[in-house]
């Protein structure tokens, strides 16, 4: 079981995380979100499923399409390749913890081609229409799913001999009562057009990967080969924010990562993140994270040592 402290993300926009074992197609990780450098997890994605227990707290999740509130006890699955992210205008996230298991489907199916792949994995991997969903201990249906959330996080957590089959035990379980009860969704759903998804994951991937030089607009539109006014649309329906407003949120997370790990000055910094100059990334990291970027370095480097 890991201890996280951030959410990292690669260039893709994929969750990185720390530690977790080669070979075992699962993490477990407790998230105490008192200890991030950041109270946030930005927006991702993920091939693997995730499926995240509310140990207390109140959270808001937001998703392209919508927002949802969990709150303490509740557990929420959350599809392959799902954007999501618990971002800070929507959460006071002090004292809150999460337990989370992400896994790759193979672990339960013993291969992408297998016909337990294509019987009980492709059918809900593949419904675009059903992106999470959220399960309450109010609802009778509910508590085998959590129940067996709770024994996979626990085997792993004691990690006693032969553990890996009590967690993929649990997890095959907590796996089939997920179908049983999303089974009539399933059924219904009809593959609808996310051609809109697609391109704003090239974009924000393209943002990732050329975050330290020049860009515009229209730089983040061509990268998707499409205008500049459909590029803003892609990320104010999605994201509720502009393509420059991502790309500065963005350059400001990866300022927090090299104030907090680094040696670079604030000026160095602020080149290495691809803002203009060093007052114009004071404003706009003041205008995000609340204090000035020397503020946030003795804050969090106190904190941490």
């Amino acid at each position: 079981m890991i201890t996280t402290k951030e959410v990292i993300i690669d260039n893709n926009q994929n969750e990185k995380l720390d530690g977790q074992n080669e070979g075992l197609l699962y993490v477990c990780q407790r998230n105490y979100f008192d200890l991030f450098y950041e109270k946030k997890v930005p927006w991702h994605w993920h091939n693997e499923l995730e499926v995240a227990y509310i140990t207390s707290g109140d959270y808001v999740y937001s998703f392209p399409e919508c927002k949802i509130n969990v709150h303490r006890g509740d557990l929420l699955f959350i599809n392959s390749n799902v954007l999501h992210g618990i971002l800070p205008e929507n959460n006071d996230l002090t004292g809150c913890v999460m337990d989370v298991i992400r896994f790759d489907p193979s672990l339960l199916s013993g291969g992408y081609n297998s016909s337990i792949s294509s019987k009980y994995f492709i059918p809900l991997l593949g419904c675009t229409s059903i992106p999470f969903r959220r399960f309450s201990p109010e609802e009778k249906s509910s508590a085998e799913i959590i129940y067996n959330f709770q024994m996979a996080f626990r085997a792993d957590e004691e990690a006693k001999y032969g553990f890996e089959f009590d967690v993929q035990y649990r997890l095959s379980q907590l796996w089939l009562s997920i179908l049983k009860e999303l089974e009539p969704l399933i059924e219904r759903s009809k593959p609808h057009n996310d051609a809109s998804l697609e391109r704003l994951k090239q974009m924000m991937s393209f943002i990732q990967e050329n975050y330290a030089e020049k860009l515009t607009v229209e730089d983040i539109a061509q990268s998707a080969s499409i205008s500049v006014r459909e590029c803003s649309r892609c990320f104010s329906s999605n994201l509720s924010q502009s393509p420059m407003d991502y790309l500065n949120n963005f350059r400001t997370q990866k300022a927090c990562e090299m104030l907090i790990s680094g040696s670079k000055s604030v000026l160095e910094i602020s080149e290495s993140c691809g803002f203009s100059t060093g007052s114009y990334f004071s404003k706009s990291f003041g205008k995000i994270m609340g204090c000035t970027p020397l503020e946030y370095r003795k804050k969090n480097r106190k904190s941490i040592v």
